[in-house]
């Protein structure tokens, strides 16, 4: 992992390896040029509905139950219309990170804070990446049905990782052109 404090940048590196443990050349994929590459509207970012007890997409229409809890600026102000300019924010959309946007949000630039960069990748920080194989051992109790194993053998490894941007993103994991990609994000 990688990470800047001074712009609270963060990063997931996948390098290759030779038979010896050691690393060879350049990195493979970054997760966050990757999540940067990607629209804010089609990543998969998931959250938890309190009331029907479920998992619910993570979208400025996603009812009010969502957008009530992102009505004000979070210091306590009054409500406002902002909550779906945050939450897009959040998901990734960077068209309030400019000097003359309303409601202004705080740019997520790269090194030398090129307001052209960045990525909406939080600091990955004490978070230690965490790889899912595609068809880790079944457990002893389950008793899968010949679709659902198919599917697990199927699946792309993935990488976990959590970063202070308060989400936990699951990366594809392999050394192909679709390496990086966030999976998801909860």
């Amino acid at each position: 992992t990688n990470s800047g404090s001074a712009n609270w940048r963060g990063d997931l590196l996948m390098y290759s390896m030779d038979a010896y443990g050691s690393v060879n050349g350049s990195y493979l994929w970054s997760a966050a040029a990757r999540i940067a590459a990607q629209t804010a509207v089609n990543r998969n970012i998931f959250t938890y509905n309190r009331a029907t007890r479920q998992g619910a997409p993570f979208a400025s229409n996603a009812g009010t139950w969502l957008t009530d809890n992102f009505s004000s600026d979070g210091y306590g102000g009054t409500a406002d219309a902002y909550a779906a300019e945050r939450i897009n924010y959040l998901r990734g959309d960077r068209t309030k990170e400019a000097t003359n946007a309303t409601p202004q949000m705080r740019p997520r630039t790269a090194a030398g804070n090129d307001p052209t960069t960045g990525s909406p990748l939080g600091d990955i920080i004490n978070s230690t990446p965490v790889f899912i194989p595609n068809n880790g051992p079944k457990p002893a109790e389950c008793d899968y049905n010949a679709t659902l194993k198919a599917a697990i053998q199927a699946r792309s490894p993935m990488v976990a990782v959590g970063a202070n941007d308060g989400m936990l993103h699951v990366f594809k994991a392999t050394d192909d052109s679709t390496g990086g990609t966030e999976v998801f994000a909860y």
